[in-house]
């Protein structure tokens, strides 16, 4: 994963390992800090209130929709998922892409589109699957 990141000058970005590190890492991303990560979460949770219809498609039987929005409101208690990835470009109208240690050869990362861009603005995440922990990235400096 670190020659995919390099190819396209970039470098990872570690995050505090919380419970809220997607959060950090997309916050990272968005306003250029990881401090502004529970902002974000709280509104990125108002957006899975606010269009369920739009999200509550994966509910299942042994997934409860409610009380896992709920839980995710909660600082820490539930780590960011692929759904509120789905919620946060929605919210931010930007494309989220998360390059990933064990996708499979030849994909370089998953690609979330928002149901209706409003910036040209890329997020860019890194998904260590075996800790399940996220970091941003950023452009690598020229020494």
């Amino acid at each position: 994963m670190l020659a995919a990141l390099e190819e396209h000058g970039l470098e990872e970005v570690e995050m505090v390992g919380d419970g809220n590190c997607q959060f950090r890492a997309l916050a990272h991303q968005w306003f250029g800090s990881e401090e502004h990560h529970a902002s974000l979460r709280t509104a990125v949770v108002q957006q899975l209130k606010d269009w369920p219809e739009r999200y509550k498609v994966w509910e299942t039987a042994e997934f409860d929709y409610e009380f896992w929005v709920d839980r995710m409101a909660l600082d820490g208690v539930e780590w960011g998922t692929g759904l509120t990835l789905r919620a946060a470009a929605d919210l931010l109208g930007a494309e989220i892409h998360v390059f990933e240690d064990d996708l499979s050869e030849g994909q370089m990362y998953i690609h979330y589109e928002p149901s209706e861009k409003t910036t040209t603005r890329v997020l860019r995440l890194v998904f260590r699957s075996r800790r399940g922990h996220y970091n941003s990235v950023r452009e690598i400096r020229a020494q």
